[in-house]
């Protein structure tokens, strides 16, 4: 009877739980506070660099800026607590 034996291949699962970090501030996102404040609009449907910063080769997959790594570390350190929390308040 494949029911019985689906339920009791359910009893044995062991489920992880995958946090994803959606955004930090990245160097993109220093470059467009910059180049904003210098004055500067910025053309998102342009491929020119001087009107679209975010175009330029060393933006298209930017890495985290100091403050960036700063922010991811904070959340890291909620979830932590927030797992640990949750760990402790579950029935065995």
């Amino acid at each position: 009877d494949s029911s019985s034996s689906s339920s009791s291949i359910s009893d044995d699962i062991i489920s992880k739980v995958v946090h994803f970090q959606r955004h930090a501030q990245g160097f993109h996102n220093l470059i467009g506070e910059l180049h904003r404040s210098n004055g500067g609009d910025i053309d998102i449907s342009s491929s020119n660099p001087k009107l679209n910063p975010f175009v330029l080769p060393e933006i298209i997959d930017a890495p985290l800026t100091d403050k960036g790594r700063q922010q991811c570390q904070q959340q890291r350190q909620q979830l932590l607590l927030n797992n640990n929390n949750n760990n402790n308040n579950m029935n065995p």
